[in-house]
């Protein structure tokens, strides 16, 4: 299953490793906070305890990958304990409370509880409104992925050079994220528009141009990208069958091939974490068939892209058959690398006979 694989590797929220379920991570998640100073426990450390758990006898780094939903789970019991805790504060204060009033004051007691209660229901929207927002920043401002900020990005810079950092001053504020243009990553700068390999601890790599590079406000340090997939050739076939195709995709009456540097423009966007992003590549894009000594002539990490796959069909992009294939092909071709093709190599001379 492709589209699953391809989601499992790059860790998109509330999706973990095979083996790997939900409720053990939040439980595992659940017993570490209990026991632990929010204060000095940071998402890395998290990932290193549930490797040990989980994963025993695995790769240490085999979570790093599915950084986002674990720090999401975090925050998500911070909340639960957090909501715990106060619960235990306020049943503890009433008894105090009831057991140090006099008894000639119940009655006094008991008309200021209906007073709050009467309180309460005069301003229920205003309970909804302010409450949200209240709890959503005394769950960011309690949460190791805020607090701990400072530690846990000093020690991703020591054990990780390539660590991921955003340049620049950010482009907007949105949806509690900040958008940037570009980033750098083991010492390299990558930018919006850019082709990128992705890892998938696969053999061959996924390709993928970026659209966003983002942080999340409670989490300055670590950044995220959204990106544009480009297909290879064995992904047309698996994701028509994902959408109930009986035989794999045609082109011109037969069953698609490509070359072997060939790529398939598409409309499938993901947001993954940049830990994943390995180098920049290169994907051209042409609307026009391309011919062999075309293909021939592509370095090693230059790729060309002609045709689209969307829907369980394949169409040339030169002839693309809706209104939103068409603004997205013209969007990338925008910024996409010009071809600019060295000559082939010269074929090897045949042998005397």
């Amino acid at each position: 299953n492709v589209e699953l694989s391809r989601v499992r590797l790059l860790g998109m929220a509330g999706v973990f490793p095979d083996g790997v379920t939900e409720d053990q991570v939040t439980s595992a998640i659940g017993t570490m906070l209990r026991g632990a100073n929010w204060d000095e426990i940071t998402p890395k450390h998290v990932i290193k305890e549930l490797e040990k758990v989980l994963l025993p006898g695995q790769a240490e780094g085999s979570l790093k990958p599915f950084k986002k939903p674990i720090k999401e789970k975090m925050d998500e019991v911070m909340r639960i304990i957090t909501a715990e805790r106060d619960g235990a504060t306020a049943d503890a204060d009433a008894e105090v409370s009831a057991a140090d009033a006099a008894p000639g004051d119940a009655q006094e007691a008991e008309v200021a509880s209906a007073a709050d209660g009467d309180e309460e229901r005069e301003a229920p929207e205003h309970a909804a409104a302010g409450g949200a927002d209240e709890g959503a920043v005394d769950g960011i401002g309690d949460s190791a992925t805020d607090n701990a900020q400072p530690d846990d990005a000093s020690d991703d810079d020591d054990d990780d050079p390539d660590a991921p950092h955003v340049k620049g001053a950010p482009t907007r504020m949105e949806d509690g994220k900040n958008y940037y243009t570009s980033m750098t990553k083991a010492g390299k700068e990558l930018s919006v528009g850019q082709d990128v390999y992705l890892e998938n601890n696969l053999d061959v790599p996924y390709v993928a141009r970026l659209q966003e590079i983002f942080v999340y406000t409670f989490a300055p340090t670590d950044v995220y990208f959204k990106a544009r997939w480009y297909y290879r050739e064995h992904d047309t076939h698996e994701y028509a069958r994902m959408l109930g195709a009986k035989a794999d995709v045609e082109w011109e009456g037969s069953r698609l091939t490509a070359q072997q540097k060939e790529l398939f423009f598409s409309l499938h966007f993901d947001e993954n974490h940049a830990d994943c992003i390995l180098r920049s590549c290169k994907v051209f894009l042409s609307i026009e068939q391309v011919e062999e000594g075309t293909w021939r002539a592509l370095q090693g990490h230059e790729y060309l892209a002609w045709r689209a796959y969307d829907n369980k069909k394949v169409h040339a992009l030169s002839a693309l058959p809706s209104k939103k294939l068409k603004d997205a092909y013209a969007l990338e071709s925008k910024r996409s690398p010009t071809l600019k093709l060295q000559a082939p190599p010269p074929a090897a001379p045949k042998p005397p006979k």
